[in-house]
């Protein structure tokens, strides 16, 4: 049937919506943004009539489908249209760091930036503690960076304290998130859990790639200090999150790495993700499409790894059970503080240092007393810019679940735009992976009496 295209879904071609088909020998896929639908083999050309015919209504499951991919242009059109109303505040406290990565994005500079201060925060938290108030949502705040956040626990009390107190007075709960290496003193470790919800850590597995790729500055192993912070916050009974960068050099080691973060820092969850290009890590992304193929199947060994230690392995590179798109903070929002006083929609902007905006800003000292002011005429455009489907997205399955390429690709610089290449075959297969062992385990299962099954993305994120 020449079911090809877009790692093997293609569009059901009748149908203005986005609904995608990929054939197997016993039973045919239909898939629509977080649904899935198996139709045995035989079945298949009359369900996909019902599809096209779905105004009709004579197949419930087909115009069930339909309506689900409606419901996910929709809400991807909200993504790019609805008001920017900022509901988590990103923190970048400054841009120190006492460890030299060698990927590191941010690349901090030898020179301090003058960190943040709460009198700068103050204003830009009341406005997203507004919208919170609005939705009726607690408040989220990240401290993240192009430094480390640890090295300014002095900082961090003032402003946890601040942000809980403008909470408290508005009826709002606070959700805290703390980035960290996880290379500090024991107390300002315990100290720092006891403040925070959950703490993600960043390792890059075993000692041979920790010291390799994330050792301290003067060039020391980090991995003891990192060990001793997974204990410490596990001890404390905070939620660790773990993130692994998997590099050219790790791409074949993911079940390694995932083995060692499960066995000696035992976290909630771990995230493997693809390094990044800028930074220490060059201009260009040290991926290639043939990458991708090496990169997915590391993936899912490590997945199906951390699945018998219990622990959840999930990519933000493509998540099914999410309509979605770029990082972009724009997109989701998140509105994120860098020091120098800047509001950017990019979180690999870590600073200022004075000089002339990024292309990134969202913001400008426009106000009388100087504080920050959201620039809306930039916003809009970015959004705008963000909103278009690239030409290599119009026909794929993938585009409402996928960063589109971001952060090597950003359609804020036209040159970046071949970095999307990579990221974009491990998304594509990565869904269809998931989805193809979904299928296959709903087929098989015993108790199965119908020859349609549908089966909802919410309810099996991977």
């Amino acid at each position: 049937m020449g079911r090809t295209r877009t790692g093997g879904f293609a569009p059901v071609a009748s149908t203005p919506w986005s609904v995608f088909r990929r054939d197997h020998p016993r039973y045919a896929l239909f898939y629509a943004p977080g649904r899935l639908v198996v139709v045995d083999a035989s079945r298949a050309e009359q369900f996909e009539s019902s599809v096209n015919d779905s105004a009709t209504q004579t197949n419930a499951v087909a115009t069930s489908l339909v309506r689900h991919a409606a419901d996910a242009e929709a809400r991807h059109r909200a993504i790019w249209t609805d008001p920017f109303e900022p509901v988590c505040l990103t923190l970048y406290l400054g841009n120190r760091c006492n460890l030299s990565c060698t990927y590191c994005f941010a690349a901090p500079s030898g020179t301090p930036s003058l960190p943040l201060s709460w009198p700068a925060i103050r204003p830009v938290a009341e406005s997203v503690l507004t919208n919170c108030v609005k939705r009726g949502i607690p408040f989220a705040t990240v401290f993240h960076g192009g430094g480390e956040p640890g090295l300014y626990p002095d900082l961090i009390a003032t402003i946890l304290d601040g942000l809980e107190q403008l909470a408290v007075a508005r009826g709002l709960t606070v959700f805290r998130y703390l980035a960290t290496n996880g290379v500090l003193p024991a107390a300002r470790t315990r100290w720092l859990a006891r403040r925070f919800d959950t703490v993600g850590l960043s390792c890059d597995g075993p000692p041979l790639f920790q010291t390799r790729q994330r050792p301290t500055s003067s060039g020391k192993p980090t991995s003891p200090a990192v060990e001793r912070t997974a204990q410490i916050i596990r001890g404390e009974r905070t939620r660790l999150h773990v993130r692994a960068t998997i590099t050219p050099l790790t791409m074949r080691h993911q079940a390694d790495i995932v083995a060692y973060l499960c066995e000696r820092l035992q976290p909630d969850e771990i995230a493997l993700e693809p390094v990044y290009s800028g930074g220490r890590a060059g201009a260009t992304t040290p991926w290639h499409r043939e990458d991708a193929e090496v990169f997915v199947t590391g993936f899912i060994e490590a997945r199906a790894l951390a699945s018998r230690f219990g622990v959840p392995l999930r990519p933000s590179i493509s998540r099914p059970s999410e309509t979605h798109g770029p990082y972009c903070n724009v997109a989701r929002n998140v509105l994120q503080l860098v020091p120098g006083g800047v509001a950017s929609a990019c979180f690999k902007t870590n600073a200022t240092d004075g000089g002339p905006a990024p292309m990134t800003a969202i913001s400008s000292d426009a106000s009388d007393n100087n504080e920050l002011a959201l620039d809306g005429a930039r916003i809009a455009r970015i959004r705008h810019l963000l909103s278009r489907w690239p030409a290599r997205c119009q026909d794929c399955f993938n585009r409402f679940h996928c960063t589109l390429g971001c952060p090597d690709s950003c359609p804020l610089d036209p040159t970046t735009a071949s970095a999307a290449d990579f990221r974009c075959h491990v998304a594509k297969e990565l869904t269809t992976r998931s989805l193809d062992d979904l299928a296959a385990a709903a087929w098989q299962d015993p108790a199965r009496e119908d020859s349609i099954i549908t089966i909802e993305l919410s309810h099996h994120e991977r």
